[in-house]
């Protein structure tokens, strides 16, 4: 199953474009759908055959995470989808979208709706949607405004729901909350409601989640707290976000018989929490990441991103002194998958990412082991390859690769893993030229000279690393060429061998083409004598085969630069 939804995510075009590459029939889940969605975009040749093709896959699962064209509607509608996620930015309404994406209505079991832009109220849109979903078990809903009698209208369109999530929205009324009477998960994840009526929630006697993270807690919630009824079957409880003492906290687990994980971030350390109760808070570093894991399997990226947050400020608090080093490598691996994950928000990557150059900061990947490493090769190769031409990750990819030029990381790596993220920058850099900056590139090389596997691993793989380099060079501003310029001189002075495997006699007339091409009287002067370095440490070989073009660079205004 695992290997399927790897290949579809990167083959299942070209299966259907290409004959000579086949996929087997079966279930598959794609959830980077919209980078299918841009593949088949640009392919001219769509016929009904392809289509064919698509649907003979059983796609089951799919992720819309860009705007809908005609095309994408007919792909959708040759699918039969069991679980659909619609996150997309552009103002399409529920109502609309939905039957556009689900052919039959009967199969559909899961459906997220976060990504859509609801009317207001909510039983506007759901008056208008037609068909009734039967078989919904899974319904998430964001940013909407429920009035009362909306639940019933809710419960009428999806009868049979088990999992109900409701974020970020305003709830006027759950008087009508009891029509879920299957309901087993509720989430009103950072959702206002009324609090007088918050004892309607224990008509729902089957629930085993209940997350009320981020609620404002007025004086009927907290009697809620203290002497409201008990959820018989209540295994895990979100009440995060309120501060809770000793005898409330007793109070809670005594009428929760079932209990066994609660949320509160806010948690004291000293707070007595009962035999096999797990607290999920973020007292010190490990608990935070503990806490961070629980929150990655709810989906809570708010949460996540805090926690992140909060994990960073431990590590600058305590320097990660002390830590047991299995934490650590548990938390590089964990935060990388992360990193890698694309349906979470670019806030939470690079809060991810921040936490990981934490141990670059306090010089302590000398700690990390081999599955750390693994993880961080990984999580650099899929930003490279699968990202490709996605505009939200260029930041984070120099942020990635500041992180891996550190010296204790290069010690510790294997050097086959560096010759894996050189294929892959290589590719990237030669199907786009402005894919990656010029001073990551430059930064990625220039920390290899002082360490030794790594320069073994430019001067064996010379004709990548020059292809990698001027493939670039040819499109990057001046400023970088400039940047490119010292970088190079200062290396000259360090390591002529390994310089020499980056600039080589042809490649030199590059960098003299540009001198006369782009010079000009502001800043000539620091560029020319950073281009006499380079000279001079290579040797006068290099003049041989360009030297009138040479020349011609320090001739201006019949004025001749003399240089020895």
């Amino acid at each position: 199953m695992e290997s399927l939804r790897d290949l579809a995510l990167d083959k299942v075009t070209e299966s259907l474009f290409q004959e000579t590459i086949q996929i087997p029939p079966g279930i598959v889940s794609i959830k980077d759908s919209n980078i299918i969605f841009e593949r088949i975009r640009t392919f001219k040749n769509i016929n009904q055959k392809l289509f064919e093709e698509m649907q003979n896959l059983s796609i089951t699962e799919m992720k819309v995470a860009m705007g809908i064209n005609e095309m994408d509607i007919l792909l959708l509608n040759k699918l039969t989808l069991q679980k659909l996620e619609i996150r997309i930015p552009d103002e399409i309404h529920p109502h609309i979208l939905i039957p556009l994406c689900v052919r039959d209505p009967s199969r559909l079991r899961h459906l997220d709706l976060r990504g859509t832009t609801p009317l207001w109220p909510t039983s506007d849109w759901l008056l208008m949607l037609d068909t009734t979903y039967e078989n919904l078990e899974t319904l998430k809903l964001h940013n909407e405004r429920m009035n009362r009698g909306d639940f019933s209208i809710l419960a009428e369109k999806f009868p049979n729901l088990q999992s109900l999530s409701i974020t970020n929205s305003v709830i006027t009324s759950i008087s009508d909350i009891s029509h879920f009477n299957r309901l087993t998960d509720l989430s009103l994840h950072q959702t206002r409601i009324n609090g007088e009526e918050l004892g309607c929630l224990l008509d729902l006697s089957h629930l085993k989640s209940l997350d009320m993270f981020g609620q404002l807690w007025t004086r009927d919630s907290w009697n809620f707290m203290r002497i409201g009824g008990s959820f018989p079957d209540l295994e895990y409880l979100d009440v995060s976000c309120i501060s809770i003492d000793q005898n409330i906290f007793d109070e809670l687990m005594r009428k929760q018989p079932k209990l066994k994980q609660i949320g509160l971030l806010n948690y004291i350390e000293h707070l007595l929490v009962c035999p096999g109760v797990e607290v999920f808070g973020c007292s010190n570093l490990e608990t935070a990441f503990r806490s961070l894991q629980n929150y990655v399997e709810r989906e809570k990226e708010e949460i996540m991103t805090f926690l992140c947050q909060q994990i960073q400020i431990f590590m600058n608090r305590d320097r990660l002194e002390g830590q047991n080093v299995r934490l650590l490598n548990e938390i590089v691996v964990f935060l990388c998958g992360i990193v890698v994950d694309y349906h979470y928000n670019i806030e939470l990557h690079e809060d991810a990412i921040k936490c990981l150059e934490m141990f670059r900061r306090f010089d302590k990947i000398r700690l990390l082991d081999i599955t750390s490493d693994k993880a961080i090769i990984d999580m650099f190769v899929y930003c490279l390859d699968i990202k490709c031409g996605q505009s939200k990750f260029d930041s984070l990819m120099e942020k990635q690769w500041k992180f891996l030029n550190c010296r204790h990381f290069f010690r510790s790596i294997h050097i086959n893993s560096l010759e894996e993220v050189l294929e892959v920058a290589l590719k990237r850099v030669t199907q786009n030229r402005n894919s990656l900056p010029m001073n990551i590139i430059i930064k990625f090389l220039t920390e290899g000279i002082f360490n030794r596997e790594m320069k073994e691993m430019i001067c064996k793989n010379q004709d990548k690393v020059s292809i990698l380099i001027w493939e670039r060079w040819l499109c990057c501003s001046r400023r970088e060429k400039v940047i490119f310029l010292k970088a190079m001189a200062q290396l000259t002075e360090i390591s002529i061998d390994a310089c020499r495997k980056l600039i080589r006699q042809r490649d030199i007339g590059h960098i003299v083409e540009f001198m006369k091409a782009e010079l000009n009287d502001e800043g000539e002067s620091e560029i020319i004598v950073e281009f006499l370095k380079i000279l001079r440490n290579f040797g006068c070989h290099l003049v041989d085969d360009h030297e009138e073009n040479i020349l011609d660079v320090f001739y201006k205004d019949d004025s001749q630069l003399v240089f020895s």
